[in-house]
């Protein structure tokens, strides 16, 4: 990764924060969760490809097996500390969730489309669309509301829960 992607991140991110100075309060927490997703899938990106390096592992083998784990570990962690700092109710965890999932998402799809070389069709881009959209928005929805669930029980019990929500 080089100074294309920062230069991009920074493009996105700054406009997009813009409206913070603006926004109500609940407005004003899904696009800071939203950008923080979009924070993680940068993240993951530099992260990825010092893992794959480490590991000696052959590409396709690293993508499919390690890259998704580090994903999903990595767009989890800002829901967790909310959930377990702030103890907000179930719902709000759960928006803040899908806004993590879906900045995730957009910032995936424009690497994809990088990496594509513009070389991309409409029906490409609506199923690339779609697909990482709705599956970064339900599963990490589907993890903020497991930790709504879970910071309600004991402390020992939260660990556990978060493999298990992980799994």
């Amino acid at each position: 990764m080089g100074n294309t992607e920062l230069y991009m991140l920074i493009s996105i991110v700054v406009p997009i924060s813009m409206v913070l100075f603006f926004a109500k309060r609940k407005v004003r927490l899904f696009i800071s969760f939203f950008l923080l997703g979009i924070v993680a899938m940068y993240a993951c990106g530099w992260l990825n490809v010092l893992l794959e390096s480490a590991s000696k592992l052959d590409g396709n083998v690293y993508s499919i097996g390690i890259a998704p784990i580090v994903e999903e570990i990595v767009k989890t962690l800002p829901i967790i500390i909310f959930a377990f700092a702030c103890k907000p109710d179930r719902q709000l965890i759960l928006e803040a969730g899908l806004a993590v999932g879906i900045g995730f998402a957009v910032l995936e799809n424009v690497y994809m489309f990088l990496a594509a070389g513009g070389n991309v069709s409409l029906v490409m881009a609506l199923m690339r669309a779609f697909g990482a959209g709705m599956m970064h928005g339900i599963t990490t929805s589907v993890m903020g509301y497991g930790l709504g669930i879970l910071y309600t029980k004991p402390r020992r019990m939260a660990f556990a829960g978060i493999i298990a929500l992980m799994s």
